[in-house]
């Protein structure tokens, strides 16, 4: 579970700014409400997630492998576009 007195001292140091432009980025930008959960990789939003729905390591993997992979391949075809020749 959640370390409470963590988050109360964190909650109450100057950094609470932070923590308010996260909560207000995942409530306006992202629309999920209270209590829901999304993990975000390089600009695509996964999520929401459901209430017991686990995101564990195996899924980080792929969805690593996945953006890598995506991203890698539009990258590589905009150097071709460009004429850039390897090394």
């Amino acid at each position: 579970g959640m370390d409470v007195p963590l988050f109360k001292s964190a909650y109450e140091s100057p950094n609470v700014n932070f923590l308010l432009a996260h909560s207000a980025y995942c409530r306006d930008v992202l629309k999920l409400q209270k209590g829901q959960r999304a993990v975000i990789s390089n600009g695509r939003i996964i999520g929401p997630l459901e209430e017991r729905e686990v995101f564990n390591q195996d899924d980080f993997l792929l969805l690593e492998s996945i953006i890598l992979k995506t991203s890698g391949e539009r990258i590589k075809g905009k150097i071709q576009q460009l004429g850039i020749v390897e090394d």
